[in-house]
């Protein structure tokens, strides 16, 4: 069994029912992919997954269609803990704008990736009628830095992600957003939350399989026991890499592949439950065991998600 590291979901929407079944295997299966992308080296830029699309420039006519949105996304835009001396009013300079059809519908949407200083942004704009006048929306948009899109059923799925400012926690954020031609789409997200930023080498063909705790065990945010106290610049002194201490019967997902690995006894599992990292004395949440029961993947849900030796958890 290859260890794989733990990944955690956090949702900060109110809790609501999704208006169609969620593929929860295939939603599952692509969130290591999101984040072997989270996990790439990053130079600041927020345009990378835009390589290859069509980029829209102030010539095109659609720029002059988007005209009104744009007083809109700069103020939406976050600042950012550096702001810049000159905020925009309607477009950034440092906005990147692509054409591309992500629903595949023949009508081409606008993706637009830009942030303030270490804090990324994204929105994806939607034109609802070509003639007689063209009338756009903002289909969806949040502080998260794009990393694709892709379909599957009835729904578009974005996938973003925060980098924390090399403090915070990271963060892949999924969104799923029902029917997105309909005139009034249903979006729902899954958020997940990282402590520690992932290994460099990190498997993403790998599927998840339901998983249980055998033991009291620790849910940690590296395959590997590290109980040095760390300060990550919180306001806390963390237990080492300690992300979450579980109790027997604690039940789950884990991602695992089939070849064996003795030096790496470890897995990525992943549990719902909110993180420690929201309850007021972080540290002490870490050590408290908690019992977390598997449940559905439903709209609003919160994922920790770590790294956990593979002889503490069986599989049916």
């Amino acid at each position: 069994m290859i260890a794989l590291p733990c990944l955690m979901f956090l949702v900060t929407e109110a809790p609501t029912p999704l208006t169609t079944t969620v593929d929860e295997s295939w939603l599952l299966a692509q969130v290591p992919q999101a984040l072997a992308k989270l996990g790439d080296p990053w130079d600041g830029a927020t345009d990378a997954a835009l390589e290859g699309t069509r980029a829209l420039t102030p010539d095109d006519p659609m720029w002059r269609e988007l005209t009104p949105l744009f007083a809109t996304l700069a103020q939406r835009e976050p600042k950012g803990i550096a702001p810049r001396s000159i905020p925009c009013q309607k477009t950034c300079p440092w906005w990147k704008l692509a054409s591309v059809d992500l629903d595949h519908d023949g009508q081409p949407e606008i993706v637009m990736t830009g942030g303030n200083g270490p804090a990324p942004y994204f929105a994806v704009l939607q034109r609802l009628n070509v003639s007689p006048k063209p009338n756009w929306r903002i289909l969806y948009d949040a502080p998260f830095r794009y990393l694709g899109a892709t379909t599957h059923d009835t729904g578009l799925y974005l996938f973003a992600g925060f980098d924390g400012y090399g403090v915070a926690s990271p963060t892949i954020m999924i969104a799923r957003i029902d029917a997105p031609n309909s005139d009034k789409p249903t979006p729902c997200r899954w958020q997940f939350n990282l402590l520690e930023a992932l290994p460099n080498k990190l498997p993403t063909t790998v599927d998840a399989i339901p998983a249980t705790t055998l033991r009291q065990t620790q849910l940690r945010t590296t395959p590997m026991v590290d109980d040095a106290p760390n300060d990550r610049g919180l306001g806390e002194v963390f237990p080492g890499n300690l992300f979450q201490t579980l109790t027997q019967a604690s039940s789950g997902w884990c991602w695992s592949t089939p070849e064996a690995d003795p030096e790496r006894d470890w897995s990525l599992c992943l549990f719902v439950g909110n993180s420690p990292l929201g309850r007021p004395k972080p540290r002490a949440a870490m050590l408290k065991a908690r019992k977390l029961v598997r449940m559905p993947l439903t709209c609003g849900s919160e994922f920790l998600v770590g790294w956990l030796r593979v002889s503490d958890w069986h599989t049916p």
